[in-house]
Order: C-alpha cells, then sequence, then structure tokens
C-alpha cells in the first residue's frame, strides 16, 4: 500500500493549515441553519417534500414540525381544551366510591384550570 501522507511533516502542517482556512472560509459565508448557545433556534420555513428513509424537522408558522413521507405534525401544538367535568356521581355507588370518583373529578378541573391558565391548552 502507498504511502499517502508526504514524509515533510512540514508540508503536512501547510496543507492542514491551507485546508483549515478553506474551510473556515466556506463556513463563515452561510448563514448558520440553527444556534443552540441556550437552546435550539430554528427559523420558519416551508415544508418540505420528504422522500422515503428520510425525516425533517423544522419550524413553520412558529410552531416545530416534523415531516416524513406520511406527511406533517406539529410537534408541540396547543392541546385543546377537554372542558371541565361539571356532575357528580349520584347514589349508585358505595360512599368510598363516589368520594374517590369525586375527588378524580375534581383533580381533572384542577389539571385543566392550571394547564389552561399557563397557556399549555386553548
Amino acid at each position: 500500500m502507498p504511502d499517502v501522507y508526504p514524509n515533510d511533516l512540514t508540508a503536512r502542517l501547510r496543507q492542514m493549515e491551507k485546508d483549515i482556512e478553506e474551510l473556515k472560509a466556506l463556513l463563515g459565508s452561510r448563514e448558520p441553519l440553527t444556534a443552540a448557545s441556550k437552546g435550539w433556534r430554528l427559523s420558519n420555513m416551508t415544508i418540505p417534500t420528504v422522500s422515503s428513509g428520510q425525516a425533517h424537522i423544522g419550524a413553520n408558522n412558529n410552531e416545530i414540525f416534523g415531516s416524513t413521507i406520511n406527511g406533517t405534525k406539529y410537534m408541540l401544538a396547543k392541546a385543546p381544551n377537554p372542558g371541565t367535568v361539571s356532575s357528580s356521581v349520584g347514589d349508585t355507588y358505595t360512599t368510598f366510591t363516589r368520594d374517590a370518583i369525586n375527588d378524580v373529578i375534581s383533580k381533572f378541573n384542577s389539571l385543566v384550570s392550571g394547564l389552561s391558565g399557563a397557556g399549555h391548552i386553548t
């Protein structure tokens, strides 16, 4: 097998420095796709067509999306508000069961209220 590296270390070093400068010039001439010093920032873009075996993640209309050949899904879309449960359990169940179900209803309503107040659901 031939020796692919020159024997002259000085020549190798000069070539590596030249290659590094060329790469710096190339990278400095385009906008970065993302920035991540404190998390990722994605710029809005049109949703591209994705071929079989590929996936694409990006931002569109200020929402993060994922696209595959099967379509696009928005990943962090707000969930619709499920509303609150307004009725309580009647006399059909034992007191213990009725109290447990009413406790679950109360906790569910508190969860919905908290998520809605924090802007996580519409």
